[in-house]
């Protein structure tokens, strides 16, 4: 199943990897990849499709800004 997100011209993604991230989680990761693709474009906006590992978050920029 795929997160699926809108962002907007100069909006950004944190891709990053679970601090206690297991031998095989990193083996699948490196086997697998992380698929992005772009679902839908509509003026300034996209719409992304991530599909990764559970090791991975995915975390919107603005989230992490305080």
């Amino acid at each position: 199943m795929a997160l699926v997100l809108t962002r907007r011209s100069g909006e950004e993604l944190l891709l990053k990897l679970e601090s206690d991230i297991s031998e095989s989680e990193l083996q699948q990761l490196m086997t697998d990849g992380v698929q992005i693709r772009i679902a839908r474009i509509d003026g300034q906006q996209a719409k992304i499709s991530i599909e990764a590992p559970l090791a991975v978050s995915i975390v919107r920029a603005e989230l992490l800004a305080t």
